[in-house]
């Protein structure tokens, strides 16, 4: 059996190094300032600055989404299992999947133009 010699510890602790660093500096730390409700009925887009209640129809009946001081939540839902109910998101990127329903909620930092990028 071989030993561990110094090129294997150095890459070990260099691994273990990078995985813990990509666990606190991945998060998504900035507050968003939009949110996107994507329904059967179309495609939505709500600043987080004004509290509201959003009623939609989804694909299994209506739901209520809220946004309140700058998180969202989906408090009525008619799926089956009510996963979705269980989240608050308020972090760029956060997203919140209803797959019963076909409801997708998902914050956004900035409006940006309907372009991502362009190659050439």
């Amino acid at each position: 059996m071989k030993k561990f010699n110094l090129t294997d510890l150095i890459i070990i602790i260099l691994l273990f190094i990078f995985s813990f660093a990509g666990i606190f500096y991945g998060k998504a730390t900035k507050e968003g300032k939009y949110v996107i409700i994507s329904s059967p009925e179309g495609l939505y887009s709500y600043s987080l600055e004004i509290n509201r209640i959003i009623k939609l129809n989804g694909k299994l009946g209506s739901y209520q989404i809220e946004i309140k001081n700058g998180s969202v939540s989906i408090i009525e839902s008619h799926c089956p299992k009510k996963i979705c109910q269980k989240f608050k998101i308020s972090k760029v990127n956060d997203g919140i999947v209803c797959p019963p329903n076909m409801i997708t909620v998902r914050i956004i930092g900035e409006e940006k133009d309907n372009i991502d990028g362009i190659t050439e």
